[in-house]
């Protein structure tokens, strides 16, 4: 049972891959009559986009994004405090429509289905997913995130627009420098509560491991010493005889 509550879980969950913390950044719902008068496309694309805020919604309110460690500082009571009131609305979330398992399977066929029909419409049957990856490195450098959270092409993109992609991309980064080094901190903890005892092990056996090359570095020394004497005693020993004789 518990396995077929994992699988049913969003492949975001199933594969602890990042996600959002909220939609403010997705297309907002469209109204019914606009969406009367859409095209197929256009209505097909509109679905998607309400159905994945829904999705996010739903994940976030049954399974919160982990916080940091939660410091002790003004700041960060006041980001705690903040986190309360937009967790707050979160559980209001309607339910999503729950699928069996066959019916999961079955939609993930059907996708995989269409993604070998769009890759073959598009002449896209030898490329690899590298290439994808370099295609889309190419032209991601060619767009700037605008201060609404929406995307622009650098080209047709402002002074004012540039500085803030660039404000974006400099919060973003320091943000994910702030989460490493919280997380650092942490496994840094953890390491030292798990190797604590080997480490005191590991002082006692070396004091004693110390203690027992002294011991055998003095053997040594009185060993050569004993040596010496007997060699000595040995040279000389005849002579004392022989003198005892007369």
């Amino acid at each position: 049972a518990r396995q077929a509550e994992e699988r049913k879980k969003s492949q975001v969950l199933q594969r602890g891959l990042p996600r959002p913390g909220s939609i403010q950044g997705l297309p907002q719902p469209k109204a019914p009559a606009e969406l009367a008068a859409m095209s197929l496309r256009e209505r097909a694309e509109a679905e998607l986009f309400a159905e994945l805020a829904a999705l996010v919604e739903h994940d976030n309110a049954a399974h919160p994004v982990a916080k940091d460690a939660e410091g002790k500082g003004k700041k960060d009571k006041k980001r705690r405090a903040k986190d309360a009131e937009e967790a707050a609305p979160r559980q209001m979330v309607r339910p999503l429509q729950q699928f069996g398992l066959d019916e999961l399977d079955a939609a993930r066929a059907l996708l995989a289905e269409e993604a070998a029909g769009v890759v073959a419409a598009m002449g896209h049957d030898g490329v690899a997913p590298e290439e994808y990856l370099e295609a889309w490195r190419a032209t991601v450098d060619e767009w700037v995130v605008d201060g609404k959270g929406g995307v622009v092409r650098k080209a047709t993109a402002t002074p004012a627009m540039r500085i803030e992609a660039l404000r974006h991309d400099w919060e973003r980064t320091r943000g994910e420098m702030e989460s490493q080094a919280h997380r650092a901190a942490r496994l840094d903890k953890k390491a030292a509560i798990l190797v604590a005892g080997l480490q005191q092990r590991h002082t006692k056996l070396t004091g004693q491991l110390d203690e027992v090359v002294q011991q055998v570095h003095d053997a040594h020394i009185e060993l050569t010493a004993f040596q010496a004497l007997r060699q000595q005693e040995q040279l000389t020993a005849p002579d004392r005889i022989e003198r005892l004789k007369l």
